[in-house]
């Protein structure tokens, strides 16, 4: 039979219409820890490991039964629980996204620890802590995928509902748009730091890494968080890949020639396209069980042909004797280099580094020469300690910088024509507009560009927060407190006029029929200086939060929080503080999760056989998932069952170990027994009269009936 195996309804209010990011790019595991009779166990000790993530992962179970496993980098894990008493459970296949918290509850039967039961089923993939709406795509299906040209990680973001997109040339980012926002509202983070520039929030233009390097791409359009960076559109949080025991490395290569472009243009230049472009990554141990390395780097060389009609070549080749057509050339040089060391078995540490810039030519199809690059991209670093500390604080310290821009240095002009007089502006016609000459409209460029611009950007992020779990107050509660500061953001822009100042000049054609019977010159444009600095602003955005995750059933999920930002701008020009606010953001929203199960993703279609994450010795003719809520829930016929089946356990037991004496295996086994439950002898149960009413308010964690 076919079914909604899973349904989850999220209301969500928010008193601000931004979207929010977690500051971290890993995942979560939670889940309750019972015995087959439904009663919750303390101190069972759970734990993940992961042949694509290194070190242990371990917790153990509080007094409600309640595990978490926090700040799992994605990967497919195998969670396993223990207890003394029992035998253990395994469940293999386990995959943890960017960003995402998982629900997995395990169920320990009684038995002796070499005993493993092994449980075999799907991941779940619903968000059940937090009310967010977010696309994961891991690092390998992205690679596999051919979403833009050349592979930019950027493309992920086509496969996230309500993003509007606009292409671009060969091997660059696109334009994305999230339900209406601006291109430059977005926010881009790498392991949890900020890598996005201050200049323009625009992710694929200035941030570039290699795919090699991509574990797994979270897009969040929607959600309520207070620990979050503000933005008005997306926050794209990227989970990048680590070392771990074992060295391996991957490979791959986008090869497009240029004769595979067929020209449509006769006379002209078509708009075509050639890349060369390799991806290399190596990981592996520098210390065994406790320090890693990673490296991931992308070399490309593009070409991109400008088209150009034949009337647009014979017009430059009359006006710029010895004219010869050229493309746009870009050269990509991506690295990405990351160390994480596991300092003991509760505090862990990474550090990276990475560069992105990313020099492309921007020339115009009526430019009779290669004269603008734009290089975007810059580098950054970043580094965090993430600690545990008992079964109920953990705490993150990060620190981040990045100088991510276009044109840093005027060097990237080098090998361009800029020495060769003022630009020069070719127009067809003059007319008077307000007493002075304009031209009809530019036909070509000569002899060089009018302006060359530098933005020089840099922007420090500095973050501590601290989690504090509790149960106990009418349900669990998770506690967040922390800071987010971006003391330095800073931006300039400097200006170097062409031909030392003299940087433009536009002339007309004598005449228009006759492009080789010269020009006449009717405007120039002459600065006093050769460079200035025309812009210089220099912020600070500093926030301070507090938000709690109230979980008052474990079906019903209530967040509450609240962010304040002092944020500074101030025009370093004119000595001007152009802002001074402070930003007061509460957050409240909820997630309620209609059928208990949470195992299956959101929508997802298909049969599932009852009972099929249960041991093959658990699996009889009543096997629904109610079975495994606790037994005062549960019509009196089911409890019946339940304890007939308890009774007869020792047989199965036996059927192990046929070693053990039947005397002894019926005295493990009436030891489990619910309190209510009257032995009558060694081969009977029967069920107290008591037990057949639930307790008025019973609390979870009491032991069922």
């Amino acid at each position: 039979m076919r079914q909604i195996s899973t349904l989850l309804v999220v209301i969500v209010i928010s008193i601000v219409s931004t979207a929010h990011a977690q500051i971290v790019s890993e995942g979560s595991i939670r889940g309750v820890v019972r015995d087959a009779q439904g009663a919750v166990l303390p101190g069972a000790t759970v734990s993940a490991t992961s042949p694509t993530v290194a070190g242990l992962r371990t917790t153990v179970s509080d007094a409600q039964g309640d595990y978490r496993l926090t700040d799992l980098p994605p990967g497919e894990y195998t969670i396993t629980g223990e207890l003394q008493g029992f035998s253990k459970v395994s469940r293999s296949g386990v995959v943890v996204r960017a960003g995402l918290n998982l629900s997995i509850d395990l169920t320990l039967q009684v038995g002796n620890l070499q005993e493993v039961i092994r449980v075999e089923a799907e991941t779940p993939m619903l968000e059940t802590q937090r009310t967010v709406q977010a696309v994961n795509v891991s690092g390998e299906m992205q690679r596999r995928l051919p979403l833009t040209v050349g592979g930019h990680w950027s493309g992920v973001t086509l496969l996230t509902p309500g993003v509007a997109a606009q292409a671009a040339e060969a091997g660059m980012g696109g334009v994305y748009f999230n339900r209406g926002t601006d291109n430059e509202s977005h926010v881009v983070q790498v392991d949890g730091a900020d890598m996005g520039s201050f200049r323009q929030q625009w992710p694929a233009a200035y941030f570039g890494i290699s795919t090699e390097a991509l574990e797994d791409v979270q897009v969040k359009t929607a959600g309520i968080d207070a620990a979050s960076p503000l933005a008005q559109g997306m926050v794209i949080n990227i989970a990048a890949a680590a070392g771990t025991n074992q060295l391996r490395g991957a490979g791959g290569t986008v090869y497009t020639s240029k004769r595979w472009n067929s020209n449509n243009v006769p006379g002209g230049t078509p708009r075509t396209v050639q890349i060369v472009q390799p991806d290399i990554s190596v990981g592996g141990p520098i210390r065994r069980d406790r320090v890693w390395f990673y490296g991931a780097a992308r070399f490309s060389s593009e070409s991109a042909g400008i088209g150009r009609t034949v009337d647009v070549v014979n017009r430059l080749t009359a006006l710029r004797p010895g004219f010869t057509p050229f493309d746009n050339k870009r050269s990509q040089k991506f690295w990405y280099i990351k160390g994480t060391a596991q300092l003991s078995q509760n505090h862990q540490a990474y550090v990276f580094a990475q560069r992105d810039v990313d020099p492309r030519d921007s020339n115009a199809a009526d430019w009779a020469d290669p004269f603008d690059v734009l290089a975007f991209g810059g580098y950054g670093y970043g580094t965090r300690i993430s600690s545990i500390w008992g079964n109920s604080v953990t705490t993150r310290v990060l620190a981040a910088y990045n100088n991510k821009g276009i044109n840093t240095s005027f060097d990237i002009f080098t090998g361009r024509v800029v020495d060769n007089g003022p630009a020069t502006l070719v127009h067809r016609d003059t007319f008077l507009s307000s007493g002075r000459l304009v031209g009809s409209g530019s036909i070509a460029q000569l002899n060089n560009l009018p302006t060359r611009n530098l933005w020089p950007t840099s922007k420090l992020t500095l973050s501590a927060d601290l989690t504090y779990i509790k149960t106990g107050w009418l349900g669990s509660h998770e506690f967040q407190t922390g800071v987010y500061l971006q003391p330095r953001l800073r931006v300039d822009t400097i200006d170097r006029y062409a031909n030392g100042g003299f940087q433009l000049e536009e002339v007309v054609l004598r005449n228009p029929a006759d492009l080789s019977a010269g020009t006449i010159p009717f405007h120039r444009r002459i600065f006093s200086v050769g460079e200035l600095t025309s812009a210089s602003v220099w912020a600070r955005d500093n926030a301070v939060y507090l938000q709690d995750a109230w979980r008052p059933s474990p079906r019903l999920t209530v967040t509450a929080g609240l962010r304040i930002d002092w944020i500074q701008g101030k025009d370093r020009l004119f000595d001007a503080v152009v802002l001074d606010d402070i930003a007061v953001g509460p957050r409240f929203g909820g997630t309620y999760q209609i059928t208990e199960d949470s195992e299956r993703g959101q929508g997802q279609l298909g049969p599932r056989a009852r009972g099929a994450d249960r041991p093959p010795h658990r699996r009889g003719r009543h096997q629904s998932r109610q079975s495994a809520r606790p037994l005062r829930s549960q019509p009196r016929r089911c409890v019946r069952d339940r304890v007939r089946r308890a009774c007869q356990h020792g047989k199965i037991d036996r059927s192990r170990d046929r070693s053990e004496p039947p005397s002894a295996i019926r005295r493990r086994v009436a030891g489990r027994l619910p309190p209510a439950v009257r032995r009558t002898g060694e081969h009977r149960c029967q069920l107290h009269p008591a037990a057949l009413q639930a307790p008025p308010g019973a609390r979870r964690g009491q032991r069922p009936l």
